[in-house]
């Protein structure tokens, strides 16, 4: 569908990719994050920084209620942080100003928003003809129209 924008829903090194109108209301693509979410890691979202003392992975909520969406305040510069969205009803990636190809961060609950972006030195680290890019079980896409 040409008019459909494509998010990028985030999370340490996670990417989700969801199809979507951009009049789609957050509360239907909370959903869809979280079913999307269920299906590619059933055990728990990786981790992105365990301590020693912390789980490999996050245990994922039981409602799409419970996930926290957020935006760059800054799209130019990532070191700015997040800001939380307003997803009540009837809001939707066009009412609070975002683009097709936007980044929204997720979390669970209060926990705060972890993005991390590949830095220079994990391209520099990829082996030769890997596309410069170095494979890892952590990196992943995954994509659904909705």
């Amino acid at each position: 569908d040409p008019t459909s924008w494509t998010l990028l829903f985030r999370h340490g090194r996670t990417t989700i990719l969801l199809f979507a109108s951009p009049l789609t209301p957050f509360t239907t693509l909370k959903s869809e994050l979280l079913s999307t979410l269920r299906e590619r890691y059933p055990s728990g979202l990786p981790n992105p920084s365990p301590a020693p003392s912390s789980r490999a992975t996050i245990a994922l909520p039981p409602s799409p209620d419970d996930i926290v969406l957020g935006a760059l305040h800054d799209e130019h510069d990532r070191e700015k942080g997040w800001r939380e969205l307003d997803t009540s009803e009837g809001e939707s990636p066009q009412s609070l100003g975002l683009k097709d190809r936007a980044h929204i961060a997720f979390a669970f609950d209060e926990e705060g928003f972890v993005v991390e972006y590949p830095g220079y030195e994990e391209y520099d680290q990829a082996e030769p003809g890997a596309g410069g890019k170095e494979e890892s079980g952590d990196d992943s896409e995954e994509g659904m129209d909705i």
